[in-house]
């Protein structure tokens, strides 16, 4: 998500791989690492009382100290106001919501008009809210963070989302939402990683 695990300073360790270091590692170190951490702050939302308290802390993205997320610090407050006030609205579409597919493509359509909420915000609302809601990514959606990552292991990145079993193997035993985490931390790494993907392909019956 946007590094959720990175969103406040102590939480998650910054692994720091040494050039050349496998797939399998990086995984490894992920998990280690910065996993739980995500885990932890989608299970703050999912314990909050009510839709209501989760849309108020989503759309504010804010965490459980009332703390904006540092990916999310620069976006303004108005903007974060009008995207309450639309969910707000927009309640019983989002309680109707069966999928988390439906639930972004809902928020989608309410935030893309509202001044600097791009993809980035829409999906980290999306997640937040559908942890409360128990409905979790299928496939895992791209914005600037993650779609460098996913180019860097020479994946197809043309679309807004890609599918688990297009990754590399070592990759796909993290969920979805670890994956989206997992290329954004170690956008910067997985470039060596690239050739390996390759080969394992070509080998594959």
């Amino acid at each position: 998500m946007s590094c959720y695990s990175y969103s406040k300073p102590g939480t998650c360790k910054r692994p720091n791989p040494e050039p050349g270091t496998s797939l399998q590692k990086l995984v490894r170190m992920y998990q280690k690492s910065c996993g739980q951490n995500l885990q932890h702050q989608l299970e703050g939302f999912r314990k909050l009382p009510s839709i209501k308290e989760v849309i108020n802390r989503a759309a504010r993205a804010v965490d459980d100290q009332n703390k904006r997320y540092s990916h999310q610090r620069r976006l303004y407050s108005a903007s974060l106001i009008e995207a309450e006030r639309r969910m707000i609205f927009k309640l019983d579409s989002i309680e109707s919501c069966l999928s988390f597919d439906a639930l972004y493509s809902l928020l989608s359509d309410l935030f893309t008009p509202v001044y600097g909420l791009g993809p980035l915000y829409i999906y980290d609302t999306a997640l937040r809210l559908g942890a409360k809601r128990h409905l979790h990514p299928t496939v895992v959606y791209l914005h600037a963070g993650t779609r460098t990552g996913a180019r860097a292991l020479g994946l197809d990145v043309s679309s807004s989302f890609i599918k688990v079993a297009n990754f590399p193997k070592p990759i796909q035993i993290l969920a979805p939402q670890e994956i989206e985490d997992f290329l954004c931390i170690f956008k910067e790494h997985l470039a060596g990683c690239q050739a390996t993907h390759v080969s394992s392909k070509l080998i594959q019956p």
